[in-house]
């Protein structure tokens, strides 16, 4: 049954892929259409911040979504709320203000909605909130932002150029410290 398949999508049971295409392969259309108007019930404000929080990745943090989008702290953390009541996303049990998406197809998903063009401009935007924020896990965070940074580089803008030139940088003290 295909709504079965949906709620498992949703609910994580179902095994991790590398992309939305591999993962939703031999999936019948009826499945994704049902993901699709699943979201599409959700308010923009809800889904906003769900795009968002898929460009940051699997699991993300508060403090970092709170620095890229454009809401006021308490309509963000409303968002959240109807994305954790509608099982999307789920609070971490261990730290406090951190959040992870409830299966990595939704992710993809989510992530594969935002136009190719716009996703290097919010690649960025992590990038600098990661960059402003308070250290915490070295390690962590230089990977964080060699990834952000790296993907907001295939903007091809001097501004892309320069968070190249900043993904090498990270990129190459994250080796040098592992």
């Amino acid at each position: 049954n295909d709504e079965v398949v949906v709620r498992e999508l949703v609910a994580g049971g179902l095994d991790h892929a590398d992309t939305v295409r591999e993962a939703l392969e031999g999936v019948p259309e009826g499945v994704r259409h049902m993901l699709e108007q699943r979201l599409s019930r959700l308010a923009p404000a809800v889904t906003g911040t769900l795009d968002l929080a898929a460009v940051i990745g699997r699991d993300f943090d508060l403090a970092v979504l709170t620095r890229v989008s454009d809401l006021e702290h308490e309509a963000l953390l409303d968002a959240l709320d109807v994305a954790v009541g509608a099982g999307l996303v789920v609070p971490s049990r261990r730290v406090p203000g951190r959040y992870g998406f409830s299966h990595l197809i939704l992710r993809d998903a989510l992530y594969g909605r935002i136009p190719a063009a716009r996703r290097p401009r919010l690649h960025l935007r992590v990038g600098e909130a990661l960059e402003r924020l308070p250290p915490g896990d070295p390690d962590a965070r230089l990977s964080q932002l060699a990834r952000h940074l790296g993907a907001a580089a295939g903007s091809g803008s001097e501004l892309g150029v320069r968070a190249g030139e900043k993904a090498v940088g990270y990129a190459s003290e994250a080796a040098e410290r592992a």
